[in-house]
Parts: C-alpha cells; sequence; structure tokens
C-alpha cells in the first residue's frame, strides 16, 4: 500500500509539474527537469504518508478484531442468555442426587 500511495503522488506531481511547465511556456528540456524533481520530491512524500495510512488502517484493524465479541456474548463480553435459571438448576440437582442415594441405602 505504501509504494502505491507514494507512486500515485508522485505521479500526480509530475502531471501537474508538467502542465504548469506547458502553461508558463518552458522548453521541453525545463518542464522535464522540474516535473522529474517533483516526481522524486512527491515520491519521498508519498512514502511517509504510505507509512503512516498503513499505520493507522493496521492499528484499526486489531482494535476492531480485539473488540470483536464471542458468539453467544453481546459486546460487553457477557453471556446473551442464560442456559437456565437458579431454581430450576436447583430443582433439577435435589432428584438426581436422592436417585444416586437410593440404591446405597437399599445394599444395607
Amino acid at each position: 500500500m505504501t509504494r502505491r500511495v507514494a507512486a500515485l503522488f508522485a505521479l500526480l506531481a509530475f502531471a501537474a509539474a508538467w502542465l504548469i511547465g506547458v502553461a508558463r511556456g518552458q522548453s521541453p528540456l525545463t518542464r522535464l527537469e522540474n516535473a522529474g524533481l517533483a516526481l522524486a520530491a512527491a515520491f519521498v512524500a508519498g512514502l511517509a504518508i504510505g507509512v503512516a495510512l498503513e499505520k493507522i488502517v493496521l492499528a484499526r484493524l486489531s482494535e476492531s478484531v480485539r473488540e470483536r465479541p464471542k458468539e453467544g456474548t453481546d459486546r460487553d463480553g457477557e453471556a446473551t442468555f442464560e442456559a437456565a435459571p437458579a431454581a430450576a438448576r436447583a430443582e433439577d440437582a435435589a432428584p438426581a442426587a436422592a436417585r444416586a442415594a437410593e440404591p446405597a441405602e437399599a445394599v444395607r
């Protein structure tokens, strides 16, 4: 991405310098020199801007991945549903414990 941004800036600077040279009536050699200088300067500036943009994009991307909630949770990371109310779980546990205790008493 960095090189693309730099190349785009350089191309636009070259074209702008060339057109300004034509509008001012400069000789082709002078236009080429000025456009070449503009190309080089804009390429360096484009590299710096491209690096900054890449860091910003990568930081935002990693931030959005970190913030993505897991399945079954809401944005705060809390469960979106409860498996069973506490009272229902206690009722289910009591008969199971009673059934488990019956065979032990029958053996005596």
